[in-house]
């Protein structure tokens, strides 16, 4: 059953629909014979204003149909760290290598034309991209995405993404695990 098209939001329904075409053939068949999971994927975008219908507003990177969509843009601007990011950066690791038993780190690890603020290596063999951010925000979220694919095809490896922040809005958090697959530490 394909989206009912309104006519001020036509274009987005038609892309949408080509979207549904394409994962019910091709990405989960078997995932799109439930009808709540079916809607569930199709309107999270919407609901959550990934995408929208001017495109300077869109969130592409965070949607989890943006490998299949025809009009989806993963570019994120580059930036600098600010002093609170390179405190995070450097607080990152004290707090946490023991814990989380890293047994490799790099801080500004460099991918291409970006750098990933820190990469490391746990000892149960998994690899990590870091991105530090004093409050969490949907920059860093599309950076640690961007740096995640990066990695990945330079490596190989399919490294985890988590991001450190000093604040985190709950509805990014949650944005974070559910959509992005990645993990927030919020460092006091």
């Amino acid at each position: 059953m394909l989206i009912q098209h309104h006519h001020k939001f036509k274009a987005e329904y038609y892309y949408i629909n080509v979207l549904l075409q394409y994962c019910r053939n091709n990405v989960f068949p078997t995932y799109f014979s439930n009808t709540v999971k079916r809607d569930y994927v199709l309107s999270r975008p919407a609901n959550m204003k990934y995408c929208t219908k001017n495109p300077d507003r869109r969130r592409c990177y965070l949607c989890p149909l943006a490998r299949v969509c025809q009009n989806a843009s993963l570019e994120v601007p580059i930036k600098t760290p600010s002093p609170g990011e390179r405190e995070l950066i450097s607080d990152f690791p004290a707090q946490y290598s023991e814990r989380l038993g890293i047994d490799w780190h790099c801080l500004e690890y460099k991918l291409g034309k970006r750098k990933a603020d820190l990469v490391f290596h746990v000892l149960t063999c998994e690899w990590w991209i870091v991105e530090a951010e004093t409050e969490l925000n949907y920059q860093a979220i599309g950076q640690a995405v961007v740096y995640r694919s990066l990695f990945k095809n330079r490596t190989g490896k399919e490294p985890k993404a988590l991001i450190i922040c000093r604040r985190a809005p709950p509805e990014l958090v949650e944005a974070c695990r559910i959509d992005a697959d990645m993990e927030v530490i919020v460092l006091s």
